[in-house]
């Protein structure tokens, strides 16, 4: 049973992959908007602190930071200009979860624009090659993790990675002081 979830997993990755590449490549004019999911646009990490019955149960019952949810619909709208993706880090197997929360928050994408990866490496390794090649693109994403545990950490490898390419990076602190905001323009 574990090599067949391996098997699995091995072609989500590729699959995952691939769709993302093809997303960039095909916007190359415009700018792209790429967002994580857990601790960016979605409420994540009290939701370790509570008790669920699965992680589909938690993943569904996230509430969403209104403040960015707004930038998302404005940035959704001018399709000429811009496009949004939302890269996430989460278990492959909660893809139509992770779907389901989205489109249950009134968030406009398609079927294609929800990537799940394994971890903020493999993100940050998957951006990289296209800020590097000319792509305009903006990544809004917290890289932290262990809040539930009362102290928050850094992937401190893959912030160094992302600043030094050519990605607009809006870190924690921009996401945290915009989601507290009193943004009312969208």
């Amino acid at each position: 049973m574990q090599i067949i979830k391996r098997i699995i997993i091995f072609f989500f990755r590729l699959y995952f992959h691939a769709i993302f590449k093809l997303k960039i490549i095909s916007n190359k004019k415009k700018w792209i908007y790429i967002f994580d999911i857990d601790n960016t646009l979605a409420d994540t990490w009290p939701s370790f602190l509570e008790n669920y019955s699965s992680e589909k149960e938690r993943y569904l019952k996230l509430s969403v930071f209104l403040n960015m949810r707004k930038v998302i619909l404005k940035a959704s709208q001018n399709k000429g200009n811009r496009k949004v993706i939302f890269l996430t880090a989460r278990n492959y197997f909660q893809y139509f979860t992770t779907y389901s929360w989205l489109k249950s928050n009134q968030i406009p994408f398609s079927f294609f624009d929800l990537i799940l990866t394994h971890g903020a490496e493999e993100k940050v390794k998957l951006l990289q090659k296209f800020g590097e090649k000319g792509y305009k693109i903006i990544f809004v994403d917290d890289m932290t993790y262990n809040h539930e545990n009362g102290e928050m950490k850094y992937y401190q490898q893959a912030i160094k990675d992302i600043t030094r390419s050519k990605v607009h990076y809006f870190d924690v602190d921009q996401i945290n002081k915009f989601n507290n905001s009193n943004y009312n323009n969208g």
